[in-house]
């Protein structure tokens, strides 16, 4: 994978797309990068706001060696002002004056314009006799030149200045490296662009839909199914990244924005079913179950990736069953359910207490019953009971098999009868059922034991 450190260098900031907030926090960035300490935003209130310009001014300070290797503070004060337009000469001979009357080393006044002939003299005129004060004048030259010198810092706080291959490869960094998470706009505009990103070699695709997933949360998303974007040609890659590459970055509590485990289990399922939806059986089982055997690196211990993936696979598993069981179950005469990863509507019970005290009372466990003399759907030999109910015991191979099964037959049938034919059938049921109670997305259940003779 290429650093964006050495390749994503943003050669010339397009200013006219540069907020204030963004011009703030790159020169807080870039001083910070150039060794800055105790850098902190200076002026009289808490928003470090100017009150004469609306700018925002930070206080720093630089240890500078000295000749006999000792190390001398500097104080500097750095005032931001951001312009579509030449700066104008008094907000300089403001910053000047003020600093004048101050203890401090150096002034920089920064722009994402530039300075006049005139203002620039003036600086030289009023501090040429200033022994140990220094006025610099950053313009937007300046300031591109520290871009330059810094390319991963202006590349996370100026994406849109990148290309765009760059900018997803620092995205997938800094989460993979720091837990930092893409946002919204990220999201939408590879999104947007979900076409070229298909075209993207298999490393970059991999890390950019494992990302995204992530960042998706808990339940489906809606708006931008990543998943979808998985095909024939890299289901069994996509598989192989999901069990193997995944778990060794995810979770990472020890990153300064650890992630969190469940996110991590969503994220591969959906890669999983990405997958599985279009592999056939007889390649999904091995891909999902032994991955390792696909490993073709000396550079790796396959005994560790084994225990890893044997580790994790249950987990992942489970999660997979639960997210689909109520969308199969809506039209199945055997199974019946609650949405176990979506949020739940809130009824008036919920609602008033949680408004007036903060308080919910009732939780979101779900729960799923199985008449266990009806038949399945789908066709599958109901000995061991529904493969996508948690609390049922299924060796994994099949598992993975009536998974895959289960979404190419989906993919036909969404929905096979009108709903109302199975509340009839369930109303009318005598024989023997299960219900299991689902806590924690699948982690955990509880079955319990409905079952009740005719003269009950």
């Amino acid at each position: 994978m290429t650093t964006p450190g050495a390749t994503s260098t943003v050669t010339k900031v397009l200013w006219n797309e540069v907020s204030d907030s963004q011009f703030e926090e790159l020169l807080y960035s870039l001083l910070e990068a150039m060794g800055a300490n105790r850098l902190v935003w200076r002026s009289g209130t808490n928003s470090g706001i100017n009150a004469a310009d609306g700018g925002r001014d930070l206080e720093a300070t630089f240890n500078q060696p000295t000749p006999d290797g000792e190390l001398e503070q500097q104080k500097w004060w750095i005032e931001c002002k951001r312009r579509s337009s030449t700066l104008e000469k008094s907000a300089v001979q403001n910053a000047v004056n003020d600093a004048l009357a101050s203890d401090i080393d150096v002034l920089v006044v920064a722009t994402s314009s530039r300075f006049s002939n005139p203002t620039r003299d003036w600086v030289d005129s009023r501090v040429r006799d200033r022994q140990g004060f220094k006025v610099r004048l950053w313009d937007r030259d300046k300031i591109e030149s520290l871009v330059r010198k810094y390319p991963e810092i202006a590349a996370r706080i100026l994406p849109t200045n990148l290309p765009d291959s760059d900018r997803l490869r620092l995205l997938t960094k800094r989460f993979s490296e720091l837990g930092e998470e893409p946002t919204v706009r990220d999201a939408d505009y590879f999104w947007s662009k979900r076409d070229w990103l298909k075209e993207q070699d298999d490393t970059l695709f991999f890390e950019a839909i494992g990302t995204f997933l992530y960042f998706e949360g808990i339940p489906l998303p809606r708006k931008r199914p990543w998943w979808s974007l998985i095909d024939e040609g890299n289901a069994a890659q996509a598989t192989q990244y999901a069990l193997v590459v995944m778990p060794c970055i995810l979770p990472n509590e020890k990153a300064p924005r650890p992630t969190e485990n469940m996110r991590a289990v969503a994220a591969v399922s959906r890669i999983l079913l990405g997958a599985l939806r279009v592999l056939p059986p007889e390649a999904a089982v091995p891909l999902v179950c032994s991955p390792w055997n696909f490993i073709k690196s000396d550079a790796v211990d396959l005994e560790v990736i084994r225990e890893h993936s044997q580790n994790i696979l249950p987990a992942i598993l489970a999660f997979m069953r639960s997210e689909l069981v109520d969308p199969c179950s809506t039209d199945c005469l055997r199974v019946t359910g609650d949405p176990v990863h979506e949020p739940y509507s809130l009824t008036p019970e919920d609602f008033w207490p949680l408004i007036h005290k903060g308080e919910l009372r009732s939780n979101s466990d779900a729960i799923i019953i199985e008449f266990t003399e009806s038949p399945c759907t789908i066709g599958f030999n109901m000995g061991n009971g529904c493969p996508l109910v948690v609390s049922n015991e299924v060796n994994q191979e099949n598992l993975v098999a009536q998974v895959s099964m289960t979404l190419k037959f989906r993919s036909k049938h969404p929905d096979q009868t009108v709903k109302k034919d199975k509340l009839k059938h369930l109303l009318a049921q005598k024989s023997g059922s299960t219900a299991t109670m689902v806590y924690n997305h699948g982690m955990e259940y509880k079955k319990i034991d409905t079952s009740r003779d005719d003269s009950s």
